[in-house]
C-alpha cells in the first residue's frame, strides 16, 4: 500500500468529518472544515491511499 502526503492537499468536509469521528471514536458530526482551515490554519497535510483520506494534520 502506498500513502501519498500532500501539503495543503484538497480535502472535503465529509472526508475530515468521517476521519475525525473514526479517529476519536465519536458520532459523525458535520463541521465546515474548509471554512475553519481557510480562516485559522497556516496549512495542513493530507495522507491518502488508494481508498481515500487516511490521515490529516492541521497546522494552526
Amino acid at each position: 500500500m502506498t500513502i501519498a502526503f500532500e501539503w495543503r492537499g484538497m480535502v472535503r468536509n465529509e472526508e475530515i468529518n468521517e476521519l475525525h469521528a473514526e479517529g476519536f471514536d465519536h458520532a459523525l458530526v458535520e463541521v465546515d472544515w474548509t471554512d475553519v482551515l481557510s480562516r485559522l490554519s497556516l496549512g495542513w497535510v493530507t495522507a491518502r491511499d488508494d481508498q481515500g483520506l487516511v490521515g490529516f494534520v492541521n497546522v494552526i
